[in-house]
């Protein structure tokens, strides 16, 4: 990590400091010190004498070691014992890389062994974990660790999304609009810690079920605690963003990509992997028994006594167990397809939940858009079980399920006793040791809120025209030569390649910012943080169920912040989005060299583009809407390459736990591709305007340390092992190693000698 190194070099320059003090103080001489002028000439002719041999031994050392730095600076990999081609990759990168970019790396590190060690290897033993706070380094200088409060430090995305956050701290903090009116009731602490459990009390008096601990939760039942009643909590909690049972969306149609669609998904557990509440492991129990703990305490939070949190938090754990073995694990939510269905046809799938009346309440104004809407749901068993497990369940076991939820995912924004259970919570699923600073929270909390209140902001201080109409030349660079690359394909006949060019041609490039920015007229906030936050989410809830009155607008951000340090591909609208957040340092600059360039922000946008032909984007034609339009052959074709790069990072572990092929193989395939498009267009760009026949030696090792570093990063144990289990994203060190070790032209570059881990034998190839 760049700002790693200046760290380090700042505590060199203190231990000089140090020492020349110690120095000085050895040097002083009293006023007097009782010898005579003839004892003192006689001392001062020894000391001359000795300091002439002093420093003639000095001169004859430091010309040694002054022989010895020049031979390590020509060839830093002699003492490592490595191949010649290994020493050659050292010499070009010490006398030619970048020096924010040299200081990252291992050069006594093997690249055709293991590149993310050579790109990223002094990176990884400088980021130790502490216990510091360390959010918003300055810029170009990156935490020297992996501070209490984060579970990772990446390189550059950590450190460009610190820096982002900091310039912004500053407007929002500054602001007199809303964003800084929510800022501001966010940090006061004072008035969050004097209202304490307050704002649950009107969830929790809508809950009157603590006295039938054993009457079941039929359907009709006469007391208040009958599902007749449950429409209304559902209505309550949801227009409050309490995920119960299920969480909603409004999205495009994949079945038809002009309209929108409501979006029904499983939700309502509290642990991230479903896996972890009924595999029996020593890791699961662990996480378990932790939620137990907290449950405990949230529940005493809410005002019960000992006892009744005990039996509460065993009740609720109990029900989410059982929701969780309802759950689609990560692989599968990730390539089910989702199913259409009408708003009144989820009465038969689920009745308990009264899905369309709760639907039809959310709407408002918009419930006859929503009538002639279609229902999207990837798991439509997941409703069928909370059907069958509703009725039979306790309703003191629901009533528990329900106030924990509130009271925990409430409790996010509430007083330091809920903040720090909360915490607990985080320690156990992902070893975070400490709360993130207020501010962070609060920043946060009004970006997700207003990202176009903030985000225009952050477009018109940090973002120019210069760098859009660059970041457009690079993608129309990489899409040209992706048209190439299709053409060229052995396995694809014609009729699909046309298809797929035409698709590629229609991808729309989104960069920047938005076309048009939100219109937050019309929002008034009281200054009461939660009250505030009620009020901005129903906000979203009337715009998101308002979409289903209109056209589908293919370059909407939604709720993407200009600021973000991301970039997105979407399958239905099939368009690339660049927000401004990511196009800088060190990802991009109008002063790289276009080696680096390409090599950093290039093979990021050359992924993106390339999500249009993975596994899951290829089953969506040009006009973004999921149907087969390959041929048979083809799609068998693509499915034997997609097979190569599931087997592949099958065989890849991480701290001895072997990565899910299947669940990154989108990524993957993405990677793969964005580094190879990516090259290419590099070559062009030179061609054409440095006049280079090829990529220079220097150009294409630096291309290629440059895609390395975008995934430098440090993480918890416990968050790699989430990582693992839940993220569609092979780990760091597979995203550099793997799509690198199937480039023939990294393998050329670095002159890996054939069978060497980065060279191997067989590759995998689907663009």
């Amino acid at each position: 990590m760049e700002e790693v190194y200046i760290a380090e070099e700042a505590t060199r320059k203190q231990g000089s400091i140090s020492m020349r003090s110690n120095t000085l103080e050895g040097l002083r001489v009293p006023l007097s010190d009782g010898r005579s002028g003839r004892q003192r000439k006689r001392m001062k002719r020894i000391a001359i004498a000795v300091g002439f041999f002093v420093l003639i031994f000095a001169t004859v050392f430091f010309v040694k070691k002054l022989k010895s730095f020049q031979e390590q600076y020509d060839n830093p990999a002699t003492e490592a014992g490595e191949s010649r081609e290994s020493q050659e990759a050292a010499k070009i990168a010490a006398r030619h890389f970048p020096h924010e970019v040299l200081k990252a790396m291992d050069l006594s590190a093997d690249p055709c062994h293991d590149f993310y060690s050579y790109a990223c290897g002094t990176f990884q033993e400088i980021t130790q974990e502490g216990g510091g706070v360390c959010l918003a380094p300055p810029p170009e200088t990156p935490a020297p660790q992996v501070e209490a409060d984060q579970n990772e430090w990446a390189r550059a995305w950590s450190g460009v999304s610190a820096r982002n956050n900091e310039l912004l701290r500053e407007v929002v903090e500054t602001d007199h609009g809303l964003a800084g009116n929510f800022y501001r009731s966010c940090m006061n602490m004072t008035r969050i810690n004097e209202l304490g459990a307050t704002p649950i009390e009107p969830y929790k008096k809508a809950l009157h079920c603590k006295e039938h601990s054993h009457v079941p939760f039929a359907r009709f039942h006469p007391t208040p605690c009958g599902l007749a009643a449950l429409q209304e909590l559902l209505v309550q909690w949801h227009m409050s963003d309490i995920k119960v049972f299920f969480d909603w969306s409004v999205e495009v149609n994949p079945h038809e990509p002009s309209k929108y669609a409501v979006n029904l998904m499983q939700d309502g557990i509290t642990l991230p992997d479903p896996k972890w509440y009924y595999s029996g492991s020593t890791e699961a129990n662990t996480k378990l028994k932790g939620l137990e703990e907290v449950m405990k305490k949230v529940f005493m939070l809410a005002g019960e006594s000992k006892e009744e949190a005990e039996e509460d938090a065993k009740a609720t754990l109990n029900f989410e167990t059982e929701l969780a073995k309802l759950f689609k694990d990560a692989t599968q939510e990730r390539t089910s397809t989702q199913g259409q269905y009408s708003l009144d046809s989820l009465d038969q799938l689920c009745p308990s939940l009264a899905l369309p009346k709760v639907l039809s309440a959310m709407a408002g104004p918009y419930k006859a858009d929503l009538n002639n809407a279609k229902v999207l749901i990837r798991n439509p068993d997941y409703f069928r079980g909370v059907q069958e497990l509703l009725p039979k369940t306790p309703a003191s076991h629901i009533r528990a399920y329900m106030l924990f939820r509130v009271a925990f995912i409430l409790g996010a924004d509430l007083s330091e006793d809920f903040l720090a259970v909360g915490q607990e919570l985080q320690q156990v699923v992902v070893g975070q040791k400490t709360r993130v600073p207020r501010w962070y929270k609060c920043y946060k909390s009004v970006n997700n809120a207003l990202p176009d209140y903030v985000g225009k902001v952050f477009v018109q201080r940090y973002f120019s025209m210069d760098i859009l109409s660059q970041a457009q030349d690079m993608l129309s660079r990489i899409r040209d030569v992706f048209q190439e690359e299709i053409l060229q394909v052995p396995w694809m006949d014609d009729k699909t390649k046309s298809l797929a060019t035409y698709k590629l041609a229609d991808m729309f490039f989104s960069i920047g910012f938005p076309p048009t920015w939100a219109d937050y007229r019309g929002l008034s906030l009281s200054g009461d943080f939660v009250q505030d936050g009620d009020r901005l989410y129903k906000w979203y809830i009337h715009h998101a169920f308002a979409r289903l009155s209109r056209p589908v607008q293919r370059n909407r951000w939604g709720t993407t912040s200009p600021a973000m340090v991301d970039a997105f591909y979407s399958y239905d609208k099939n368009g690339i989005f660049v927000p401004a957040g990511i196009l800088q340092k060190p990802f991009f600059s109008t002063t790289y060299r276009a080696a680096r360039n390409f090599g950093a922000i290039g093979t990021i946008l050359g992924h993106e583009m390339t999500h249009g032909f993975d596994d899951q984007g290829r089953k969506f034609n040009p006009e973004g809407r999921m149907k087969q339009w390959w041929s048979d052959a083809d799609k068998d074709a693509f499915e034997e390459r997609a097979s190569c790069v599931v087997e592949l990072y099958n065989s890849m572990k991480l701290d001895g736990k072997h990565v899910n092929g299947e669940l990154t193989l989108g990524e993957n395939i993405a990677d793969i591709g964005g580094v190879k498009i990516a090259y290419r267009a590099m070559e062009r760009e030179l061609r054409e305007k440095e006049g280079q026949a090829a990529p220079s030696r220097t150009d294409r090792q630096l291309f290629f340390v440059a895609q390395g570093q975008n995934w430098c990063s440090k993480a918890r144990k416990q968050a790699e092992e989430l990582q693992l289990l839940t993220d569609p994203h092979a780990p760091d060190r597979w995203r550099v190693n793997g799509p690198l070790s199937q480039t023939p032209e990294f393998a050329e570059a670095f002159q890996c000698a054939v069978g060497s881990p980065m060279n191997p034998r067989k590759r995998c190839e689907v663009w």
